[in-house]
């Protein structure tokens, strides 16, 4: 566009000078009109033209140059150009400060609501699917829930089926007073009971695979678990009274004795004291050492700190009044004067007798 305008304002010029008839012009009103229609007439021929001459000098340099078909460039500026009126591109040249009018059509805007939007219903419909997935999932979860539960139950009942079958006589009947609910309660919490003993035993078992000097050791303690299990009642007190002999007897522990340092046992090595391999371990550890043996409590009191304390910050000889008061107050100067104490002003109060008054 800026390039036909050039070349327009040339043939302007040209015309202007070539023509006889507008030299001997009387007003600028006269001469602008006649350049006018100068332009009207002789614009749209140059312009052919020119675009035909542009086209043929392209084509030759595409055939040149061995490009792609032509008719896959772009549109040219000269062709969109040329299908504008002539008597517009005039007006337009004679009026650059008038606005240019879009003679494309635009599409007219039309509000689509939010629930005919495609892309609204098409997430919508993905949150539906996910919802219903979910739901699917939590359904079959509790459907495993439930059978679970039945197998378990079913487990418990001939469980207790088979054990009334073998020892009839030992079972005592303590359902008189059990109703339909109660029982079913009691069925829940021993479902989850069993439930908790195997996730813990699972999780045991699991985390003692893993190390192998712990699953010799809890290897051994299952396998005594297990001989407990199928004691009876005579044995297992039998063997309780045998542990207990083999079992060390801790010394007594001592009291400490005034401003005594204080040693901690520590916790390594206890399963010696527990076997008895070790009698080092079985001592008194509240037991004075060294300068604790000394009786503190006799000794001055600015002396009576803790270790390593004598000396420091805060330690002052005076610490309060009442510590340092040597007032006797059996002392005649203490008691007060006769004045300031006369009759009738005792702290105490006799209530009279009724002898007393009819004596006076």
């Amino acid at each position: 566009m800026p390039c036909f305008r050039r070349i327009v304002s040339c043939l302007q010029n040209s015309s202007s000078t070539t023509s006889d008839g507008l030299r001997d012009r009387h007003s600028e009103d006269n001469d602008a009109s006649a350049a006018s229609a100068t332009v009207q007439v002789t614009a749209p021929r140059d312009r052919s033209a020119i675009r035909s001459r542009a086209m043929a000098y392209r084509k030759e340099e595409e055939t040149a140059i061995g490009g792609d078909d032509p008719s896959d460039d772009p549109v040219d500026e000269y062709e969109e150009y040329s299908d504008s009126d002539p008597e517009d591109d005039a007006h337009r040249l004679h009026n650059p400060d008038e606005p240019e009018e879009h003679t494309d059509a635009l599409a007219r805007p039309v509000f689509v609501p939010k629930t005919n939007r495609l892309t609204v219903l098409e997430r919508q419909e993905l949150e539906r699917e996910e919802q219903r997935r979910l739901e699917r999932e939590r359904q079959r979860a509790l459907e495993r829930q439930k059978q679970s539960k039945d197998l378990l139950i079913q487990t418990l009942v001939s469980e207790e089926a088979r054990q009334e079958a073998e020892n009839p006589a030992d079972m005592v009947d303590d359902t008189d007073e059990l109703t339909e609910k109660e029982y079913e309660l009691w069925k829940i919490r021993e479902l989850k009971r069993v439930l908790r003993d195997r996730d813990e035993r699972t999780t045991h078992d699991r985390l003692v695979s893993s190390d192998s000097t712990s699953s010799v050791f809890y290897t051994a303690q299952a396998a005594e678990v297990e001989r407990r299990r199928n004691m009876t009642e005579e044995e297992r007190r039998l063997d309780d009274e045998r542990i207990d002999r083999q079992k060390v007897q801790r010394a007594p522990r001592g009291k400490m004795l005034f401003l005594q340092k204080y040693y901690h046992k520590g916790a390594f090595f206890m399963d010696k004291l527990d076997d008895g391999s070790e009698p080092l371990y079985n001592r008194d550890f509240n037991a004075p050492t060294a300068d604790d043996r000394v009786d503190k409590s006799l000794m001055p009191k600015p002396l009576q700190v803790r270790r390593g304390q004598y000396g420091k910050m805060s330690q002052v000889k005076h610490t309060h009044l009442t510590a340092e008061d040597t007032t006797r107050f059996d002392m005649p100067w203490s008691k007060a004067p006769a004045k300031f104490t006369p009759a009738g002003t005792k702290d105490t109060f006799d209530r009279p007798s009724r002898r007393g008054s009819r004596k006076q």
